[in-house]
């Protein structure tokens, strides 16, 4: 009985070069140092004294506006203070019903005004108050 040596070297031929392109995958892959999460932090200096929520003139269910008062003083803060409100279901665990952009009023006694009826980055203007249980305000400087 004779045995071909053609087809044992063609077998182990081929299995090279899948062993060559299998290494060659797993060293393409450059993955670049990064943190992402989410937590939450306590803000010291920063007093709210107030917040505000404002119905829909057409519809008490839906708010227009949310407007939060301060007691600090940021005329002293050098440049633009943006600040964004997220309306949150499930109490930050949940999803995020609604983003909007707020407006600052640097003062001895600070304004922070959401208009609700804007173009949210995230979710629909006009947010029924059924659709949220807490709210998130977040400064920055």
């Amino acid at each position: 009985m004779r045995t071909s040596l053609k087809g044992l070297g063609a077998v182990a031929a081929a299995g090279l070069v899948g062993m060559a392109g299998h290494s060659a995958f797993t060293d393409s892959n450059t993955v670049v140092p990064s943190i992402a999460g989410y937590g939450n932090t306590t803000a010291t200096g920063v007093t709210l004294t107030g917040v505000n929520y404002t119905p829909a003139g057409w519809d008490n269910a839906l708010l227009s506006a949310l407007d939060f008062t301060t007691s600090t003083d940021l005329t002293g803060v050098p440049g633009t203070v943006n600040a964004s409100v997220t309306l949150w279901q499930a109490a930050h665990s949940g999803t995020a019903v609604a983003t909007f952009t707020c407006a600052v009023t640097k003062s001895a006694t600070s304004t922070i005004h959401c208009d609700l009826t804007a173009t949210p980055t995230v979710g629909s203007a006009n947010p029924a108050i059924a659709s949220f249980d807490s709210v998130s305000l977040t400064v920055n400087t």
